[in-house]
């Protein structure tokens, strides 16, 4: 009876001892709180001490919309140049494609349907090959702090509303695409604006951010 008693003391000393236990968390001033809540119920006390923060810088906004305005123009005249020197690199081979069609076209009797399912093949094909030159931008999101300029910039927020558009992703059109460091920046998108990001990097460094991107075009089929 005493051993059991003994024992019993025991697991109650190992409880209290466990309940004492505290944990120095290190943190931003923007955070999840789903770490400490953890903790906590593991009996664990939390010292949670701030030792950063982050803050925008009012010129911020400007300086993004400059950027984004750059990078379109450098893109246009990348598609513009590309289709240029495809003109003349297969000038003979449209020539030959053009001529067949009008051939086909000039024939009397069958063969007019299965044609025409080419040619729709070739177009869809087509479409489907410009679609992956006209290119896509990406915009990485580090940090909570800039995020509603972030929207403002892309033109995706709604100021009345301070919720992201409705219809801003129309049909699937859209050419510009968000990652996140990580799921604290994409939680705080999501409910704060009301966006989901594209990708949240599994890994918050540049090699997740680029694998989660990379992954992310291949399921599109948007990678050349």
């Amino acid at each position: 009876m005493e051993e059991d008693e003994d024992v019993l003391m025991g697991g109650e000393e190992e409880k209290k001892v466990r309940k004492k236990k505290k944990v120095l968390w290190l943190t931003g001033e923007k955070r999840r709180e789903a770490l400490r809540t953890g903790l906590e119920d593991e009996g664990i006390d939390v010292d949670c001490c701030i030792v950063y923060s982050t803050s925008l810088s009012p010129d911020f906004l400007q300086f993004f919309s400059q950027a984004l305005c750059k990078q379109q123009q450098k893109q246009q005249q990348q598609q513009q140049q590309q289709r240029l020197d495809e003109q003349q690199q297969f000038p003979s081979e449209r020539r030959r494609g053009r001529d067949k069609k009008s051939l086909g076209n000039g024939d009397e009797g069958g063969g007019g349907g299965e044609e025409e399912e080419e040619e729709e093949e070739e177009e869809v094909e087509g479409e489907e090959e410009e679609r992956k030159k006209e290119g896509v931008r990406w915009v990485v999101v580090f940090s909570t702090q800039g995020s509603r300029e972030i929207l403002m910039g892309l033109d995706w927020l709604d100021e009345k509303t301070g919720r992201v558009k409705r219809g801003f992703d129309e049909q699937g059109k859209r050419r510009t695409f968000v990652a996140s460091i990580g799921g604290t920046t994409a939680g705080y998108l999501e409910e704060e604006f009301g966006y989901t990001v594209d990708v949240i990097a599994e890994r918050p460094s540049p090699e997740g951010v680029r694998e989660g991107i990379e992954g992310f075009m291949r399921r599109r089929g948007l990678l050349l």
